[in-house]
């Protein structure tokens, strides 16, 4: 039989609405606590902790308060530092070591650094804590600092307190100021020293680089000597400089050659008849020109006039022939001339180009010996270069020392207390907060304890489970078994849907329901008679079977069912009729057995499945009061004849594990859960309409009867 598919869910049956999804936050276990809280689940957690609450609060209350008088019972001085990100620059020359500036990361180390061991023990010395009679040693004193030194940064700020908490107030302000001056002189000194450090490793280099720059000159000095070479400023050599000259002279020869033959060339072909301009043309030459044609014109006018042959034209013609002559003669020298001119030019050139290709050669022989005095020269000027630097590092080192702002200052000293921090009346309030949270802290961990199940919902989370009813938990009836009324507790109210599945059988075949528990002492046989009294009030012919030994202790042997399964004994013989309760009970038996088998075996035989198919045809329902699954492993024999099984559990006590467990032992898939011995004031406090459900049903049954 399906019980998921025939038991309608609990949660439906129990009418809870959406408000209360989340009551079983305060009591499921740490694994199945609900991710919300509600104030429904908060106040019913309350109510039902009330008590433990309250008491585990005064207690850690009181000890809190105790541990404050003891531990808090000191006066706190607070000397207030600024790291200032804005510093003013008075050199362009940065130190050695910067200031801290507005690295918030910076100032957060710089917190921390001051919290060492060392830093503690050199304020130990500078304070004297030793000779002042408190402390016996250093290490005590450090101890005693690193307990009551507080170096903080205040929020984000470049805001540093420095606070110290002592039973005396003048001494709390001495330690806080010492310590704060002792963080200002620690910056301070850093940048001091590594100022002063690197000055003096600059020294020590100085002596070293010196002596490798003039080892470097004296090399280049060397080489010029040997090769001669002279520098004339502007890095070129005499050898270089002469080059040059020579060839801007060379330049100047060929142009005044190639002036002084054109000059000549001209000259001679005017001397041949042709034209001579201007520019070469001397006083005389002009002037005899000008006479000339002066007088052919009036050689020509007289001839005109008088006739070629007058005597005045032919005197006139011999003066012309006279100028001619002149001219002519004029023109030879300067032709002359013109070529000496030319030649001397000519010679000048020559020996300029001479001059040059020797001396081009003398280079280009020296050439790859200035290869290596450039070497030379790169090196020491190199050396030169870093000698100068340092030097002059070393120099402004000096100069600024001491001339660095201050990044880090004293904005407010500290200055003895008149009162202790915090005050009495805080460290109530505080003990009382933190001993109401440490009393919820305590009833939350005792209510979640793995495993313990509370609710239906915590139970139906495990697979295979569907809760079938919450009995209440009742008195015991001081009455037996032969009397009108059960001698057990009546659970019949509370049985519905637990009977709902043994009612299941049809006309040719009765319905078998086992009833079971994890363990001993949940109410299982209790349950199963309650069961069988209940639908044989409803007109069904119900059969009892205990399949569980009796304790030794109350154990009456009895013709029953043992001693049918192993002689094969009529069965018939083993029933007994309960007037009273209006069923037939199949005892568990053991009165004639000799057989040396264990039950297990019994139960696991042929006899079994004939004695429960002839119980099915003469019954309407079978009731197997069956053993606690964890104790005997017959259990999943009767669980195999079963059409359903049942779980009781006994409530806030039968955890999840054993009935996970019951049911791997079962060997079932399905189980209905029975909750028994519910504590309806208690489950008040965890599901409201649960626990107003049992009460109802209590009150119907009453009525009716």
């Amino acid at each position: 039989m399906d019980i998921k598919s025939f038991v309608p869910s609990w949660r439906r049956v129990s009418g809870e609405n959406a408000s209360e999804d989340a009551i079983e936050i305060w009591s499921d276990s740490a694994a199945d606590v609900a991710p919300f809280v509600t104030p429904l689940t908060f106040w019913l957690f309350l109510r039902r902790n009330a008590r433990r609450v309250a008491l585990s609060s005064v207690l850690a209350a009181s000890g809190l308060f105790v541990v404050f008088l003891l531990v808090l019972n000191k006066y706190a001085a607070v000397a207030t530092i600024m790291v200032e990100p804005r510093v003013a620059s008075i050199t362009q020359d940065a130190n050695v070591v910067q200031n801290i500036g507005a690295d918030a990361i910076a100032v957060e180390s710089l917190v921390q650094s001051y919290r060492t061991e060392a830093f503690l023990g050199a304020l130990a010395d500078r304070l004297g804590l030793v000779k002042d009679g408190e402390f016996s040693d250093r290490a005590t004193a450090v101890k005693a600092l690193e307990k009551e030194l507080d170096i903080s940064r205040r929020g984000a700020t470049y805001v540093i307190d420095v606070t110290v908490r002592n039973r005396s107030a003048e001494k709390a302000a001495r330690i806080a100021n010492a310590a704060a001056a002792a963080i200002i002189d620690g910056q301070r000194d850093i940048r001091a020293r590594a100022n002063d450090r690197v000055a003096g490793d600059i020294a020590a280099r100085l002596d070293e680089v010196s002596g490798r720059v003039n080892s470097a000159e004296k090399a280049v000095a060397d080489l010029k000597a040997r090769l001669k070479v002279t520098d004339v400023g502007q890095g070129t050599t005499v050898l270089e400089r002469r080059a040059y000259d020579l060839g801007q002279q060379l330049a100047l020869a060929s142009a005044k050659t190639a002036e002084a033959r054109a000059r000549f060339e001209q000259l001679r072909q005017a001397g041949d008849g042709g034209q001579l301009s201007q520019a070469l043309q001397s006083n005389l030459l002009a002037g005899l020109r000008t006479d000339y044609a002066r007088l052919a014109g009036q050689a020509a006018d007289q001839a005109a006039i008088f006739g070629a042959r007058h005597p005045a034209v032919t005197a006139m013609n011999a003066r012309l022939a006279a100028l001619k002559r002149q001219i002519g003669a004029e023109l030879a020298r300067l032709a002359a001339a013109a070529q000496g001119d030319f030649a001397a030019a000519r010679q000048s050139e020559d020996a300029l180009a001479r001059q040059l290709k020797e001396t081009q050669d003398e280079a280009a022989e020296l050439g790859p010996k200035l290869v290596n005095l450039d070497a030379l020269q790169r090196e020491a000027k190199a050396e030169r270069l870093v000698y100068e630097q340092l030097l002059d590092r070393q120099k402004q080192l000096v100069a600024t020392r001491n001339l660095s702002p201050d990044d880090i200052r004293l904005i407010s000293p500290a200055t003895p207390p008149n009162r202790i921090k915090p005050g009495l009346v805080a460290r109530v309030a505080g003990a009382a907060v933190i001993g109401l949270l440490a009393g919820l802290a305590f009833a939350l961990a005792r209510e979640s304890v793995p495993g313990v199940l509370t609710t239906a919902r915590q139970a139906e989370r495990l697979d295979g489970v569907t809760v079938v009813g919450m009995a209440p938990l009742l008195p015991q009836p001081e009455k037996d078994e032969t009397s009108r009324s059960p001698a057990w507790p009546d659970l019949a109210p509370w049985l519905d849907e637990l009977c709902a599945l043994a009612a299941q059988g049809t006309k040719d075949r009765a319905s078998v329901l086992l009833i079971s528990s994890p363990l001993r002492g949940a109410g299982r046989s209790t349950a199963a008679r309650s069961c069988a009294a209940f639908l044989a009030d409803g007109g069904a012919r119900v059969l009892l079977i205990r399949a569980d030994r009796p304790p030794e202790a109350s154990r009456r042997p009895r013709f029953g069912l043992i001693d049918v399964l192993d002689r094969g004994a009529d069965l018939r013989r083993a029933f007994v009729e309960s007037a009273a309760a209006g069923y037939t009970v199949l005892p568990f038996g053991g009165s004639e057995t000799e057989s040396r088998a264990s039950t297990s075996a019994l139960m696991s035989g042929v006899t079994l499945r004939a004695l429960i198919h002839l119980c099915r045809q003469w019954f309407d329902v079978v009731v197997i009061d069956g053993p606690p699954a964890l104790e005997a492993g017959y259990g999943a024999l009767l669980a195999r004849q079963a059409d359903a099984t049942v779980l009781v559990a006994e409530w806030r006590k039968t955890v999840s594990s054993e009935i996970a467990e019951a049911i791997d032992r079962l060997g079932v898939e399905d189980v209905a859960l029975f909750f028994n011995k519910v504590d309806i004031a208690l489950l008040r406090s965890f599901d409201p309409a649960e626990s107003r459900r049992i009460e109802v049903q209590a009150e119907s049954f009453r009525l009716a009867a």
